[in-house]
């Protein structure tokens, strides 16, 4: 379901594009879904050559895409990023890329192109509750960082104690030397909920018990 009140098309479903890390142009697809054709136009370079990036659809699932050049043109792989080892990202609809305005503006992805750093998105909207087996899955993965953000997408600062230090002790006791950054909530402050402040007091427990037992590679935001 890409069609959503709290989102744009131009985020759920449409692409972006980004050339030498800054951003060009927006190719909307159509609500009806028929095929769409989209041009560019692609100013020369100094360097003879440039790096393209294309953003795919937040929500929306694609069936096919082709990219056609002009003629006289190639078409290479691109560079390989700074830091080959992903940053892994664990966390809610926020994570997944919820009401970005476009597909490559969704926060991970900003970061990525910021740092130069390949990233593996596993953001799931309302379905992120730090369940033991997506953690068993996570500690096995080979990563740069891993951050932890799935405090949204708890039912409850209960379900948060039950879950958010286990989850992390899993992560660290697999991969010793790991940076691990735990996030809050990012409505910790809505005081028309005040169990968030209690969900962000959650996770700095687990921050700072992390740092009682010697961890000197774990970060809290």
């Amino acid at each position: 379901g890409h069609v959503m009140s709290n989102m744009s098309w131009s985020g759920s479903a449409s692409f972006d594009l980004y050339m030498d890390g800054k951003f060009r142009g927006l190719f909307r697809s159509k609500p009806t879904g028929e095929q769409t054709e989209l041009l560019y136009q692609v100013p020369a370079s100094p360097k003879g050559e440039r790096q393209m990036e294309i953003g795919f659809p937040l929500y929306a699932g694609v069936q096919d895409m082709y990219i056609g050049i002009k003629e006289g043109s190639v078409l290479k792989a691109g560079h390989p990023y700074k830091d080959t080892l992903p940053i892994v990202y664990y966390g809610s609809s926020i994570t997944q890329g919820a009401s970005a305005t476009t597909p490559a503006t969704d926060y991970i992805s900003v970061l990525s192109r910021r740092f130069d750093t390949d990233i593996v998105n596993l953001g799931f909207s309302g379905s992120a509750k730090g369940e033991q087996t997506m953690m068993d899955y996570i500690a096995k993965l080979d990563m740069s960082v891993f951050v932890y953000d799935y405090d949204h997408n708890a039912p409850n600062a209960d379900h948060l104690r039950a879950t958010h230090y286990n989850g992390y002790r899993t992560v660290r006791d697999a991969q010793p030397d790991l940076p691990i950054i735990m996030c809050t909530s990012t409505a910790y402050g809505n005081l028309k909920n005040p169990e968030f402040p209690e969900r962000r007091d959650v996770i700095a427990a687990t921050y700072e018990r992390a740092l009682a037992e010697g961890d000197k590679n774990v970060y809290f935001v």
